[in-house]
């Protein structure tokens, strides 16, 4: 299965940009999103899944439960079930991936 960048559901929010890729065939009710950070992602909670993002490029910090930590190119960041959290970019543009509960 391949999913061309056409079939991509591009979206903006906040300080994000970036483009959902819909796996429903593959896994159902989940999602790989790619974004890019400029700024603050704003606090969140994860539901009963886990988020896994994996840095592309550029630095930042994330804060998963009041525990704050740096990221970088390529690093992976799971944030449990059930967690507050934020992230931000610092000095440029964060890239990364997400997979994700569909919502």
């Amino acid at each position: 299965m391949i999913i061309k960048k056409s079939q991509t559901e591009n979206f903006k929010q906040q300080s994000i940009v970036g483009r959902k890729y819909h796996i429903d065939e593959l896994v159902a009710e989940r999602i790989w999103v790619y974004g890019e950070l400029d700024g603050e992602h704003g606090e969140r909670e994860s539901t009963g899944i886990p988020r896994i993002y994996f840095v592309i490029e550029g630095e930042g910090c994330v804060e998963i439960g009041g525990q704050k930590s740096e990221i970088g190119e390529g690093d992976l960041v799971i944030i449990p079930p059930n967690n507050k959290y934020n992230y931000w970019s610092k000095g440029g543009i964060l890239k990364f991936i997400l997979f994700m509960e569909k919502h």
